[in-house]
């Protein structure tokens, strides 16, 4: 794939996720003389940062990896530059040409892969928001018979213990009986002393309200 940069065609150099350019493509874009871009790099090579400004890379890499075209002959490292090695080398260049040159390899050439690097980001927020939608929507699905039950009655108040021991009057009442007076403990609506009226008014037992006060601390969770 190629780019057209001050009408000559640049074919697309990509390296570590960033577009990089050679130091031919800088000569022929800037119609400069062969060697003018290397010229300057090596005499202010001191202040670019490899791995920042610039790569060196072996000749077999870029051919396996089809980074560019290069002769089967060349054995030898290249310096592939970045977009901020770039414009360290080119700053000196400051006719017209430079400048108009300049600002279409930043603004077209390496601005794309920047383009390219937000569209991928976007993309992949998008995934894993949908993703997330995607396992709420089903753990909704598995909780919502459970979110639908009837709501409890506010007015139960207590939950029954099983019994340990019998040695409570409340024991020796009929079964039916018991089964009231644990009815009306659970709903919570009548005092200890009502319920031993209950119980007097319909059995021979007497029984304190101390009696039953006990009997629901010994059985009922409050």
């Amino acid at each position: 794939m190629y780019e057209l940069i001050n009408n000559v065609p640049l074919q697309i150099k990509e390296y570590k996720g960033q577009r990089v350019v050679t130091f031919r493509d800088i000569d022929t874009v800037h119609n400069r003389p062969e060697g003018t871009a290397r010229k300057r790099f090596n005499d202010n090579k001191k202040h670019f940062i490899e791995g920042e400004d610039y790569f060196k890379v072996c000749s077999s890499e870029i051919r396996t990896n089809k980074i560019m075209d290069i002769s089967p002959k060349i054995q030898r490292d290249i310096i592939l530059l970045t977009e901020s090695g770039y414009l360290m080398l080119v700053k000196s260049f400051t006719d017209e040409l430079a400048w108009n040159v300049q600002r279409q390899l930043v603004k077209t050439y390496f601005k794309v892969q920047e383009i390219k690097n937000s569209y991928d980001e976007s993309i992949i927020k998008s995934a894993i928001k949908e993703a997330v939608t995607e396992a709420v929507s089903e753990t909704v699905k598995v909780l919502s018979p459970f979110l639908t039950l009837p709501p409890v009655k506010d007015n139960v108040k207590t939950i029954k213990k099983p019994y340990k021991y019998n040695s409570s009057k409340i024991f020796k009442l009929p079964s039916e009986i018991r089964e009231q007076v644990d009815n009306m403990i659970i709903s919570g609506n009548y005092s200890c002393q009502k319920i031993a009226d209950f119980i007097e008014e319909n059995t021979d037992i007497e029984i304190s309200y101390m009696t039953v006060s006990r009997y629901i601390k010994k059985y009922f969770i409050l």
